[in-house]
């Protein structure tokens, strides 16, 4: 009983969360409010964590705090295509995903591996992939281009970069801001997914590569705004950062766990 009632709490607080995070994204508009939603979302997942000693508690904070995000998105793709979803949206819901979930992370990259975590591990990589994909499709080629019907092209490197810093610079603007991190950070999940699977480098940044050109060639043939060779360098830009951020973990990992003779779920992943 005592454990359903636990769990039963940590499904309210997951549920708090979400309309914290989303008000705090909403009416903040800066990159102020992201670092709020991070270190806040840190602090319940920490508490949680703390308090309760279950990897599975962090998980289903992160569902209740996240799964409105997914479902709204996948709402507006079928019955309102028109409806404009902002980077704003993704963004909050990879933070609060990764962020609530970092005690967790480190405890099992330190080697504190159990049954649990192997299962909590499956459950949060599965969920996390699944709400990551769904948005990103909706923001890529859904959300606000129904009708659009544009075909415009820009192949001139940095000219679009170089827009948005002067916006920056000049007239401190937060939708230059939010266009060049947005288009950063929303790859790095794929830079570290794809080279989870990928073991040959080169392939790898071949493949990693070919992903934002796909898209934007995708987005040219549907007629989805603008074809601009900036987004396939911001967008590889931040699969190279999660590519790297693997790299990272997986040599801290086998550092830490070299003097073991049979693999951890988690080894058998990185390697």
């Amino acid at each position: 009983m005592k454990k359903i009632i636990i769990k039963v709490l940590v499904s309210l607080l997951g549920i708090i969360m979400y309309f914290t995070n989303y008000k705090i994204g909403s009416s903040s508009h800066s990159i102020t409010g992201i670092f709020i939603i991070f270190i806040l979302n840190l602090i319940i997942g920490l508490a949680v964590f703390r308090l309760t000693k279950s990897y599975i508690n962090n998980f289903i904070i992160t569902v209740f705090s996240n799964t409105f995000f997914i479902v709204i998105n996948v709402f507006t793709m079928i019955f309102s295509p028109s409806t404009i979803v902002g980077y704003e949206v993704i963004l909050i819901f990879l933070i609060s995903s990764i962020s609530i979930n970092i005690p967790c992370l480190l405890k099992i990259l330190i080697g504190w591996e159990n049954k649990q975590s192997k299962i909590y591990l499956k459950l949060l990589s599965a969920y996390f992939a699944i709400g990551y994909f769904i948005l990103l499709a909706n923001l890529l080629f859904v959300s606000g281009r129904y009708g659009s019907l544009s075909k415009r092209v820009s192949l001139i490197p940095f000219k679009t970069i170089s827009s948005y810093l002067e916006s920056i610079y000049y007239y401190k603007s937060y939708a230059a801001i939010i266009n060049i991190v947005g288009n950063i950070v929303l790859f790095i999940p794929i830079g570290f997914i794809i080279s989870i699977y990928i073991k040959n480098k080169l392939l790898d940044l071949i493949i990693l590569l070919l992903i934002p050109i796909s898209i934007e060639i995708l987005q040219f043939i549907m007629a989805l705004g603008v074809t601009d060779i900036d987004d396939v360098i911001l967008n590889f830009s931040g699969e190279l950062i999660g590519a790297f951020i693997f790299l990272v973990i997986k040599f801290l990992y086998n550092k830490k766990s070299a003097s073991r003779f049979s693999p951890t779920a988690t080894e058998k992943i990185l390697n």
